[in-house]
């Protein structure tokens, strides 16, 4: 576990926690780096006080010391509370593997989308987001809503790197015509370094979200991963693992890869069912 210390924060806003990360944990350590720096956090509106910006870095902060510890961090509640937090650290973990490639501190990453539509990031215009994308729980949220809008930005650029392989499995188009025709621009942008595959056949719950594999400049393999429904989707549940607590998620993943076309298997490392 990360050993945690107060930080100094003048009066007029709330202390939180630094989570002081190891160094071998490259992609943890930016994340932490992030969390702690960025003016502009994910999950947080843009009209949030100062105290409120403050109390969602503590949880931000409070989550990736969980995610740590136990390789788990798991939610049941609504969108409201959970989706700020999980989203806005999906966002965060997208900006931190965009760093550390830009700064040569990782080999490349492996992104596997599993969803029930096309990933909602890429089915708009940068900053927009209509009704037929999320729920009126997220639109209505600020900080929900943000997580979306961030996403945006932040999986664009992760995935127009030359180090970034991205699979999509989806197992139906968009209802919105314009929005599938946004994803699939993107997608053929790509070239060989993204695969879009609609599986047309039904995705249990909880497979719905996103796993990073990262891969180490000495060639160890890590993973990052998120569980939880789609904005147009209330959840359930919402779940981040690392593969030291997230065997459960990865063995689902695999099976359904397995049972996908050849062509339409990636490549999983053996090491992280270890």
């Amino acid at each position: 576990m990360f050993p945690i210390k107060n930080n100094h924060i003048p009066p007029a806003v709330p202390c939180h926690q630094v989570i002081t990360v190891q160094p071998e944990n490259t992609t943890l350590a930016t994340v932490n780096t992030l969390i702690e720096n960025l003016p502009k956090l994910p999950g947080v509106g843009n009209k949030a006080s100062p105290e409120q910006i403050e109390q969602h870095r503590q949880n931000l902060h409070n989550c990736l010391s969980e995610l740590d510890s136990t390789g788990r961090w798991m939610r049941d509640q609504g969108n409201a509370l959970v989706r700020p937090v999980a989203v806005g650290m999906q966002a965060i973990v997208e900006h931190a593997l965009l760093q550390d490639l830009a700064q040569n501190k990782i080999k490349d990453v492996s992104v596997i989308f599993t969803t029930q539509y096309p990933p909602t990031p890429l089915c708009s215009e940068l900053n927009t987001l209509s009704t037929s994308l999320a729920t009126p729980d997220v639109i209505n949220s600020p900080g929900s809503y943000d997580t979306v809008i961030s996403r945006q930005a932040s999986l664009r650029s992760l995935i127009d790197q030359s180090g970034v392989d991205t699979w999509a499995f989806y197992t139906r188009v968009r209802e919105e015509d314009g929005e599938q025709k946004i994803f699939d621009t993107i997608a053929a942008s790509k070239g060989d370094r993204f695969h879009a595959v609609n599986t047309n056949s039904e995705l249990p719950e909880s497979l719905s979200g996103a796993t990073y594999i990262i891969t180490a400049l000495d060639g160890q393999k890590s993973v990052l991963g998120i569980r939880i429904t789609q904005a147009n989707e209330k959840e359930k549940k919402c779940v981040l693992f690392t593969e030291k607590g997230g065997q459960q998620e990865l063995e689902q993943i695999n099976d359904y890869i397995n049972q996908q076309a050849p062509e339409n298997q990636p490549s999983l490392p053996e090491e992280i069912f270890a």
